[in-house]
Parts: structure tokens; C-alpha cells; sequence
């Protein structure tokens, strides 16, 4: 199998791409649910009280996991001599961390679209903004991985292959 290169734009782009449809597929679950909602509502009978404790606690755990996973990662992933590995471990500790925000996201969009419950509509609007924030840039990459110069000039540079 041949290992193609990729330029820094085409690995960027990925990331971005992959950063917008999380979020994309986020938003738009949530205005359905919320249309869903405004417009009647789902007649399911459910008991919230379990609901109204494990969104909350999924939601802080998702968040709490996602920072210290991805510190973690990315602690490991600077001890990496080949530049081309260490863009790898970013971008697995990139997933990994939107994975772990994502999830409690969609919990909580299904807490909402069931019970109509104004928390659980929060707390994915707030997961979905913590989400946005951790949207991907060159700036980001070079301040997490500590980059040498030549480094930040290469991931700088749209058409410099990197991998």
C-alpha cells in the first residue's frame, strides 16, 4: 500500500470538515427536536426523574473527560520525534475529544425531544457551543503541540506536504 502525502490545506480541510459535521448534524437534530416539540410534542409517557440526573451528570463527565483525555493525548502525542505521527496523534485526540462532547450532546437532544424538558435543550445547546469552540486551526495545532519554527512554517504554508 502506498503512502500518499497530503498537503497541510487537505489536512486542515479534513479536520474542519469532520469538525462541521459534527457540529452540523447537532444543530440539525436539535431543531428537529425542537420543532417536534413546539409543535405538540411527543406523547410518550416517561418517568424524568432518572432523566433529570443522568443528562446533567453525562453532560459534566463529557465535558470533564474531554479536557483531560485530550490533555492527555496531546501530552503523549508531543513526546512524538516524527512530525508526520504527531499530526496523527492531534488528530485522534481531536476526534476523541469531539466524540466525547458529542455524545452527551445527542443524549441530551433525545432527553429533550421526549420530554420537552427545557434543560436538556440547555445543556445540548451548551455542549453544541463548548463543541464550536474546539473547532480546529494551525494556531491551535502549533500552541497544543509546542512546534518548532520550521514546524509552525510548514502547517502554515497551504501547499507544504506534511504527510
Amino acid at each position: 500500500m502506498e503512502n500518499s502525502e497530503i498537503s497541510s490545506r487537505t489536512f486542515f480541510s479534513t479536520l474542519a470538515l469532520m469538525h462541521a459535521g459534527m457540529v452540523v448534524g447537532l444543530v440539525l437534530f436539535l431543531s428537529i427536536a425542537f420543532y417536534i416539540n413546539a409543535s405538540g410534542g411527543y406523547e410518550g409517557n416517561i418517568e424524568l426523574i432518572v432523566f433529570i440526573w443522568v443528562i446533567p451528570l453525562v453532560a459534566v463527565s463529557g465535558m470533564i473527560a474531554s479536557i483531560l483525555v485530550f490533555r492527555a493525548k496531546i501530552q503523549k502525542a508531543r513526546g512524538i520525534e516524527d512530525f508526520v505521527s504527531r499530526l496523527s496523534a492531534y488528530k485522534t485526540a481531536l476526534i476523541i475529544r469531539w466524540a466525547l462532547l458529542e455524545g452527551p450532546a445527542l443524549l441530551a437532544v433525545i432527553g429533550y425531544l421526549i420530554s420537552g424538558e427545557i434543560l436538556f435543550f440547555s445543556i445540548a445547546v451548551m455542549l453544541i457551543m463548548i463543541l464550536l469552540i474546539s473547532r480546529p486551526s494551525r494556531k491551535k495545532l502549533a500552541m497544543d503541540l509546542q512546534l518548532s519554527s520550521i514546524e509552525k512554517i510548514l502547517i502554515n504554508d497551504p501547499a507544504a506536504m506534511i504527510s
